[in-house]
């Protein structure tokens, strides 16, 4: 059999671990999803394929929306064996705090901020765009926007105030 699929993983980083290469694979899922864990594994399988380094995956999960699955996942038993094992890391945000994201100290994950449990607020949502704002890390910026605004984006008075706020970011963003 002839297996010819064409697979495009959310995001793959080469990242330095108490000296290890290694990638990080990324998943982003809005809801559960029976068949990511699976899904997972094959572009995990890819990216050790690709890279030859070892491959951690991280599923975020940005809402709640039904039970999650729980790692490792494993294929069906076959005569009491179990043929393939695939440990991976889930991140449930709608469990989270934003003070948890906070804490991590990286830029890249600020925008997350507001899918938190406690993140889908005003103040949050100023907290990101001021501290991504002197960074001048563009791609983030835009995504801390859209993901703030889709939160927003059924509370009228927030929309307006994200507006007028948006409105005193750099003329780069603007533009």
């Amino acid at each position: 059999t002839e297996f010819n699929r064409h697979i495009i993983a959310d995001a793959l980083s080469h990242v330095l671990v108490d000296g290890d290469d290694l990638i990080f694979h990324y998943e982003f899922q809005v809801k559960n999803d029976k068949d990511m864990p699976a899904r997972g594994l094959e572009y995990h399988f890819q990216a050790l394929r690709e890279h030859d380094m070892p491959v951690w995956t991280f599923v975020i999960y940005l809402k709640k929306r039904g039970r999650l699955p729980s790692p490792p996942w494993q294929s069906k038993r076959w005569k009491g064996r179990v043929p393939i094992t695939f440990d991976y890391t889930v991140i449930d945000l709608s469990t989270m705090t934003a003070e948890e994201l906070r804490e991590t100290g990286l830029p890249g994950v600020l925008p997350l901020m507001i899918l938190t449990k406690d993140g889908a607020t005003r103040e949050v949502a100023e907290e990101i765009m001021a501290d991504l704002e002197p960074l001048a890390e563009d791609e983030i910026t835009m995504m801390a926007y859209t993901l703030i605004a889709l939160t927003f984006k059924k509370r009228k008075d927030d929309r307006e105030w994200l507006r007028k706020r948006w409105k005193n970011m750099s003329n780069r963003l603007k533009d």
